[in-house]
């Protein structure tokens, strides 16, 4: 095949503030804020879901965020100071959420380190999932927006190609396989206990995915993000060297990409 001449597609124009247009979405933040809704927006409505300790990890995390956090030392011009939440999108980030929901380590562990690993994740998801639910059924105060805060073991095991080491895994006693669950879900089987054990299989192995994708069904429909431990507060987490267990990046840049999301989700 021919060489092909490569064609330069210009980097487009965001919108921002009262229509100010740059090509960089965290100048046009910086500078000017999100386009100005045509209804002013009061402040962020947000829930969060997760183990004890993560939801201390996360009320610092937002307290951080709420103001000035210098940027890494670069001359690239991505990387930037973030100003604080309210300064940057014109809206506030309350210190405490509209609702705070505790799950437990060995709910967790029970589901996630199930041998099956459809079955694992969707009890994996259930753990959260079904908090979020009950609490949008049942509760009148409105949530926007729910932060998942997941511990580094959902990330770990929670994916597609995960394997949950020999010593750990659990037996489910479920005696439903992927091809059955496939076959069912063609033909309802006429037992619906055999029709409610296949549901698992039925969904992507994927925690973040299942997460979003389940919470988006029925009457109840909920937005999430889900942040990791380790991403807003990798110092708490080290190797025996003392260094962080994984890189992420400054902590300034963290706080723009998650609080654009969180903005732009909630608003």
């Amino acid at each position: 095949m021919a060489d092909q001449p490569l064609e330069f597609l210009a980097e487009p124009a965001l919108a921002f503030g009262t229509g100010q247009r740059l090509e960089s979405p965290k100048d046009g933040l910086f500078m000017f804020g999100p386009l100005v809704p045509e209804v002013t927006p009061g402040d962020v409505r947000y829930g969060v879901v997760g183990t004890e300790a993560g939801l201390k990890l996360f009320r610092d995390w937002i307290r951080q965020v709420r103001s000035f956090i210098p940027g890494m030392a670069s001359d690239s011009a991505q990387h930037r100071p973030f100003p604080g939440f309210a300064e940057v999108f014109g809206v506030g980030l309350p210190e405490s959420p509209v609702a705070s929901l505790v799950v437990k380590d060995e709910e967790i562990d029970q589901a996630l380190l199930i041998a099956d690993r459809h079955l694992a994740v969707y009890r994996t998801v259930d753990v959260y999932a079904s908090r979020i639910s009950r609490y949008m059924s049942e509760e009148e105060s409105a949530v926007s927006l729910w932060f998942v805060v997941v511990p580094e073991r959902i990330y770990t095991f929670g994916r597609p190609q995960s394997v949950v080491p020999l010593q750990l895994r659990r037996e489910s006693g479920v005696l439903v396989d992927s091809k059955m669950a496939r076959s069912i879900a063609k033909t309802p089987s006429l037992f619906e206990a055999d029709n409610i054990a296949a549901e698992p299989y039925l969904y992507e192995v994927n925690f973040h995915n299942q997460l979003k994708a389940r919470l988006l069904e029925g009457p109840n429909r909920a937005v999430v993000q889900v942040v990791r431990e380790t991403a807003i507060a990798p110092d708490t987490f080290l190797k025996s060297d003392g260094k962080p267990i994984r890189r992420v990046q400054d902590a300034a840049t963290i706080a723009w990409n998650l609080c654009t999301t969180t903005y732009f989700k909630a608003i």
